[in-house]
């Protein structure tokens, strides 16, 4: 889903809730491998969930307008990646 999520959607949108896989990943560390959160990794953790939130803040206030998505919900539409026809330097499948 989260591949799905970051071809159809801006990747300000995107990039903030995935921040919820370094909960998963404490929480996994924490039940089968008996880790515990320290100071430094607590500290890091929050550094970086805030600028990613203050990041998505601040571009609304400004009204920035959000990036376009690379595809479109239509399955049948082309990537971004897809080459051009006629184009030269076109990978072989």
């Amino acid at each position: 889903m989260l591949m799905t999520a970051a071809r159809l959607a801006p990747a300000t949108l995107v990039a903030t809730p995935q921040y919820s896989q370094m909960i998963w990943a404490i929480g996994f560390g924490y039940l089968f491998f008996n880790d515990h959160v320290d100071l430094p990794m607590a500290f890091g953790i929050v550094l970086i969930i805030c600028s990613g939130l203050l990041t998505l803040i601040r571009e609304r206030k400004r009204h920035v307008p959000l990036p376009a998505a690379v595809a479109s919900g239509d399955a049948q539409s082309p990537l971004a990646t897809t080459p051009v026809e006629g184009d030269a330097q076109a990978p072989t499948r």
